[in-house]
């Protein structure tokens, strides 16, 4: 079994996927993880992007009718293999050794949720309000420590919650706090 699933929803892409692609093969190669794009395009803007990267990643593409983020998001995780789903955007590029420091958490035993900050080219931080310290998730500190795009989650949780709440995100009646 694959140890991670990184499941990207995508709509209207202008050529982050590729950047996102390319990060994706240079990660280190363990643990082992596939990517799901979701693709929520009314054309085949993306076909010849993804033929790219067949030979270099374990990639599977699928094209849907609908728009929305958290619905596209919970169909990556239904088609998942990996043990834990990952959502990040279309546009975010991975450092090489992202799934490595994921892997050393994901096996505590105790942890079901991983999340970290993400960071602009240069490093810094992007997010200002964002916990210090390691956090354990809670109500009162969700709003500084989860962010979906760098969310972790073992997969068969994610499947027992079903999902996102699809009332949220990109696409939906509340545009926005679909991690949380």
């Amino acid at each position: 079994m694959l140890r991670f699933s990184i499941i990207i929803a995508t709509l209207h892409d202008d050529g982050e996927l590729t950047l996102c692609l390319d990060s994706l093969t240079k990660l280190n190669k363990e643990p082992c993880f596939e990517v799901i794009i979701v693709d929520q395009n009314n054309d085949d803007r993306l076909i010849e992007v993804i033929k790219l990267y067949t030979n270099r990643l374990d990639i599977r593409h699928h094209q849907v009718a609908f728009k929305a983020a958290s619905r596209a998001r919970n169909l990556g995780a239904q088609l998942a293999r990996g043990e834990w789903v990952g959502f990040p955007d279309d546009d975010c590029q991975f450092m090489p050794d992202t799934l490595i420091e994921i892997e050393k958490l994901a096996r505590q035993s105790q942890i079901r949720v991983i999340t970290g900050q993400t960071v602009d080219e240069s490093g810094s931080p992007n997010l200002v309000r964002w916990q210090q310290e390691p956090t354990f998730f809670s109500r009162w500190t969700m709003f500084g420590c989860l962010v979906e795009a760098t969310m972790y989650v073992r997969r068969d949780l994610f499947l027992k919650v079903h999902g996102f709440d699809e009332r949220f995100g990109p696409g939906a009646p509340f545009p926005a706090a679909e991690g949380i």
